[in-house]
């Protein structure tokens, strides 16, 4: 039976879905977990529901962030917190190596991005963390930034964040965005780049959802176009508004509902965000307070027509399409990245150019029509979306690493 270690810093978010199914997902393959994760409990009594039969060859240890220093600034700082992350994570895993007299065949860090600095040479890791390792890149951006000639000097330059997939003791690297594995792969030489689906918690909405169903009431007839989740200005929340304030004649409703991130916007947006509000448009609904939990987040989905996902510079994979995908919702997108590729893959719904106030207007007159005329000819393939980035093939993806 082979041993595997998984690594979570964060508690938030998309983080405790994630590692409650990574966990599942090893244990059903047969090997003993050992967990390091913020929370021990929740996970524990999550797989004692969700696993039973598996959880003897569970151990869940508190494991948090290092703390912060507070004198480096700026590049030192992050190259030196980057150092502590590897250092802790080391000696953590050394621990529970020695209490349970098995060094681990694998240690898997479920959110491999906060581990990676390009001033930190892969040489010194080898030397830190000597165990066998992998982990999951969730955002490998400059894969898919725009190639000019600047880049290209840059690339040659040793200083690469992603060098430390160069490290002896790394066994292979895991991505959610299929389309950067064949760059990925062409850096590193020989070391694996697995797919990893992007699935979703689908979890039951919960129908007694208040704000849920406040949106149903004020929406009536009228097809609802949702922005869901951390409301940042990458969202695209300012071009969302143009476009609700331009269509206001149209039988549009536009639902804008999850924690509002007030410091990813300038002070002169924050005032045109606070103006359209508190002018009561009659065609907008905004709760820009925290999403409890999934259920309450898929009674979201689920009460929408069209899910806006038209995010500024947002080059990777987002686990919305799959909960667009599962409730058969249409999405919009931006051009370019990764969610654009699925999107034409899958016929999942419209791209548009970032940002373009008159695209997402064509585009949500074109998705009302097929919602109202049902062209069999242009159905989204919801089904093999689901399949493609189910909790199977996640086993599948598992299985190449710790074979």
């Amino acid at each position: 039976m082979k041993t595997i270690v998984l690594i979570e810093l964060f508690w938030t978010g998309h983080h405790p879905t994630y590692l409650k199914l990574f966990t599942a997902t090893l244990l059903k393959l047969g090997c003993r977990v050992q967990v390091l994760c913020p929370e021990p409990g929740e996970l524990h009594d999550w797989i004692a529901d969700n696993c039973k039969e598996k959880i003897s060859f569970l151990e869940v240890y508190e494991y948090r962030k290092p703390e912060l220093s507070q004198f480096p600034q700026g590049r030192i700082l992050s190259a030196i917190m980057m150092l502590k992350r590897w250092k802790t994570a080391a000696k953590a895993v050394k621990k529970i190596a020695a209490d349970a007299h098995t060094i681990p065949d694998l240690v898997f860090f479920t959110y491999l991005d906060v581990y990676l600095n390009k001033f930190i040479p892969y040489q010194l890791i080898d030397r830190i963390f000597t165990f066998k390792w992998s982990g999951l890149y969730f955002a490998p951006y400059q894969l898919r930034l725009p190639v000019t000639q600047k880049d290209i000097l840059f690339r040659l330059n040793p200083l690469d964040r992603d060098s430390v997939f160069k490290a002896k003791h790394c066994h292979a690297v895991t991505v959610l965005d299929e389309g950067v594995i064949s760059k990925l792969q062409a850096k590193l030489k020989g070391k694996s780049v697995i797919s990893f689906p992007d699935f979703a918690d689908v979890s039951s909405p919960d129908y007694d959802y208040e704000v849920a169903n406040l949106v149903k009431e004020k929406a009536g007839s009228r097809t609802v176009i949702g922005l869901l989740g951390h409301i940042d200005k990458r969202k695209g929340l300012l071009t969302l508004m143009e476009v609700a304030e331009k269509t206001a004649d149209k039988n549009y409703f536009f639902v804008v509902a999850g924690k509002f991130i007030e410091s990813s916007f300038t002070k002169q947006e924050l005032g045109i965000i606070s103006r359209y509000r508190n002018s009561n448009p009659t065609n907008c609904f905004f709760h820009l307070e925290f999403i409890p939990d999934e259920p309450s987040f898929n009674a979201l989905v689920a009460c929408c027509d069209i899910i806006f996902a038209a995010y500024e510079r947002f080059y990777y994979s987002s686990n919305l399409l799959t909960k667009a995908a599962y409730f058969c919702k249409y999405v919009i997108v931006s051009d370019g990245y990764c969610m654009a590729e699925r999107t034409t893959k899958y016929h999942l719904g419209a791209i548009i150019k970032e940002g373009n106030v008159v695209d997402c207007i064509n585009a949500i007159g074109n998705l009302v029509n097929k919602i109202q005329n049902r062209d069999q000819n242009e159905q989204p393939n919801y089904r093999r979306y689901m399949s493609d980035h189910s909790t199977e093939q996640l086993k599948r993806s598992f299985a190449a690493i710790v074979k």
